[in-house]
């Protein structure tokens, strides 16, 4: 098979393409013809080949291997925390409030980890600010209690009012009773917080 010139490549390219010069705003390739545009067809399924498997090879060692969450919740069932472990963590740190909420209860009452509560409201945080409403009461009531962080009826009171706009139940209860503990000015300010608030996105 005879090999086409790059005079003759570029002429039948200039044929097709608009001038670079020109008001088109069509793509063009920079510079000249690169050299496997004018391989033979099967050498250029070869190429092709090639370069899917390098870059399947490449997806699979860069891209973080994602747990499980239905297996995490599974072996969370049956008392297989280590295993349950694995399959939140990568996927909390991915950005998955309901495996967050899930690393927040087994930080908060040491199931498989040490019991941290620094770590427990680390991971109900990132949660609750996705709008997660379970998070959310849970993280009101570490506020009330000062659990994991300074205790702190304003926040606590947010959270629950949040909790508590989406049918939590419970979060309306308490957020209740602590305001009957904080000052017509503390309230306001929860208020003001609450209405303010604005879910964030996962990464």
């Amino acid at each position: 098979m005879q090999y086409l010139s790059h005079s003759r490549v570029q002429d039948a390219k200039s044929a097709l393409v608009p001038d670079r010069h020109s008001s088109s705003r069509f793509f063009q390739l920079p510079g000249p013809d690169p050299p496997y545009l004018i391989l033979p067809f099967a050498r250029k399924l070869a190429l092709l080949y090639v370069l899917m498997k390098a870059a399947i090879v490449f997806l699979a060692l860069c891209l973080p291997v994602l747990g499980d969450f239905a297996e995490g919740r599974r072996a969370y069932d049956r008392g297989d925390y280590a295993t349950a472990l694995k399959e939140f963590l990568p996927l909390a740190q991915e950005g998955n409030a309901d495996a967050q909420f899930e690393l927040a209860v087994m930080y908060a009452l040491g199931l498989g980890v040490p019991q941290v509560d620094k770590e427990a409201v680390k991971w109900l945080n990132l949660a609750a600010e996705q709008g997660h409403a379970t998070a959310q009461y849970n993280l009101g009531d570490m506020y009330e209690r000062g659990r994991g962080v300074p205790q702190d009826y304003i926040k606590a009171h947010m959270w629950f009012n949040l909790a508590g706009a989406k049918g939590n139940v419970q979060a309306v209860k308490n957020r209740d009773i602590i305001a009957a503990k904080m000052t017509p000015a503390q309230i306001a300010e929860a208020q003001r917080l609450a209405r303010e608030w604005k879910p964030k996105t996962s990464r």
